[in-house]
This record gives structure tokens, sequence and C-alpha cells, in this order.
């Protein structure tokens, strides 16, 4: 399937900076769910991506998409995302994975298998 950029650009457009810590250079979108992990066509709903810096430097979507060695977590974008973004979130892969994926933790009792790895390799 073809990816839709349209809505996601028109979304970071409008928000102009990064959600997590505002730099306005590098902005780009990040998908909240991995495409790989839902069905055909719904990890292009604009619900699922927010605005993070990226580029060259990594940023908040590096930090997003990759665990920190001395952790195992990645960014926990909770405190930033709409109830909109989160219910999506919640329909797309139920409350378990999304709280997993968007709070940057392993599910309890799991242990950090993601651990330099990106997200769409642990799942």
């Amino acid at each position: 399937m073809k990816r839709s950029w349209v809505a996601f650009r028109k979304k970071v457009e409008l928000e102009g900076c990064c959600r997590v810590c505002g730099k306005t250079s590098s902005v780009e979108a990040a998908h909240l769910i991995p495409r790989s992990q839902v069905a055909p066509g719904a990890g292009e709903d604009p619900r699922n991506c927010i605005p993070l810096c990226g580029g060259p430097s990594g940023g908040c979507h590096n930090d997003y998409d990759r665990a920190n060695p001395k952790t195992g977590c990645t960014l926990d974008l909770l405190p930033y995302l709409s109830n909109e973004e989160q219910a999506y979130s919640v329909l797309l892969v139920g409350i378990a994975r999304a709280y997993w994926r968007l709070g940057g933790r392993n599910i309890p009792g799991d242990p950090p298998s993601n651990v330099g790895r990106s997200v769409s390799e642990t799942w």
C-alpha cells in the first residue's frame, strides 16, 4: 500500500514544533504505533502521528523509537498526547500494547528485551 503523507505533513505544519521539546527545526511526523503492527491503511490516520524532532542528531523521534541502553525504555509520550491520539492507539493495538508503546516501558514483568533495538524489532 502506498503511503499518504498529506495528513501527517499538515499536522506537523500546523503544530510547527516538536511536541516534546518544542524544537522547530528538523521536525518530522512520527508514528505512534508502527505501521507494521496495524491493518493496512490504519497507520496512515493522522491520529497515529505526532510531530517530533529528528534529523542527524536523532532527537525525540529517535528517543521514542530506540530504547535507552541504560533503562531499556523509550521516550514516554503519554503526557504529550491528546485523548483522541491515545484512544486511537488503544483501538489499533489494545490497551496493554498501547500503554507499553506510548508510555516508553515494557509490559510489567517483561525483561527489557528492547534495549538498543527499534520498536518494530521488539514487537
